[in-house]
């Protein structure tokens, strides 16, 4: 039967456990964000490039 004490130090080894993965888990959806925003900045970059204004009448 465990006491109070190694009850205590299980849960606290537990907790830092879950608070790792749980980072983990964050840090890989930002990278998968990052990498999705990555894309879609150059698309729209690559179609603003693309589009030629038309030519103004007051120059």
């Amino acid at each position: 039967m465990l006491n109070l004490t190694e009850l205590c130090q299980l849960l606290y080894l537990l907790l830092a456990s879950l608070h790792s993965d749980l980072f983990s888990l964050i840090q890989t959806v930002l990278q998968v964000f990052d990498g999705l925003l990555h894309v879609l900045l150059h698309s729209l970059q690559s179609e603003a490039g693309m589009y030629q204004p038309p030519a103004s009448s007051f120059g």
